[in-house]
């Protein structure tokens, strides 16, 4: 069994959300948006998320998503913009 992993210091913190938090999909982009990772927001408040473990003795986030191959979703356009261009 892997052993559980939680930053010991403010700047241990910062250097893995930096490498983890900050590439995952599962982090919202906007800081006010209704739903956040509940991993990252359990270590916050110092409880064991139960997904963060030392993997050969590397911290490592087993609910990692990588956002950079997520599928990127775009929206049809506005009829009303594509007028406010042609004109």
């Amino acid at each position: 069994m892997n052993k559980p992993y939680l930053p010991s210091n403010g700047t241990e913190g910062m250097i893995w959300a930096e490498t983890w938090c900050d590439n995952c999909s599962r982090r919202a982009l906007d800081p006010g948006a209704k739903t956040q990772c509940v991993h990252e927001l359990r270590a916050l408040s110092g409880e064991n998320n139960k997904r963060w473990y030392y993997v050969d003795g590397v911290p490592t986030c087993a609910a990692f998503r990588d956002r950079s191959i997520r599928k990127k979703r775009f929206k049809k356009p506005d009829k009303r913009q594509m007028e406010m261009w042609t004109q």
